[in-house]
């Protein structure tokens, strides 16, 4: 596990979501997260973005994330970055996936 990666998602996160998914870390990964957590300056948005789009490349090739339905991943990605940076992250993320479906 890169501590690193999980804080800097983690804090990406909102802090709501982030408690759910901390609870299922053991009180020692918690620990370990949580200084990562505080050692950290900022963070750029485009760290954010790789660390993010590394997660879901890691996740689907272990078969661990559903699909995304319907307009879910551009609320989500809105609700996190704003209307106005959630485009571009959108079209970066369809060049990426292939998929032929605009986000916009």
């Amino acid at each position: 596990m890169n501590e690193e990666k999980v804080a800097v998602l983690l804090l990406s996160l909102d802090e709501e979501l982030a408690a759910k998914v901390m609870k299922n870390f053991s009180p020692s990964e918690i620990e370990l997260i949580g200084k990562q957590m505080s050692r950290l300056n900022s963070v750029s948005l485009e760290e954010v973005n790789n660390v993010a789009k590394e997660f879901c490349t890691l996740a689907r090739q272990k078969g661990g994330v559903l699909p995304v339905q319907g307009d879910a991943l551009k609320n989500l990605i809105v609700k996190a970055a704003g209307e106005e940076t959630a485009h571009d992250i959108l079209i970066s993320i369809e060049r990426t996936a292939g998929k032929g479906k605009p986000y916009s």
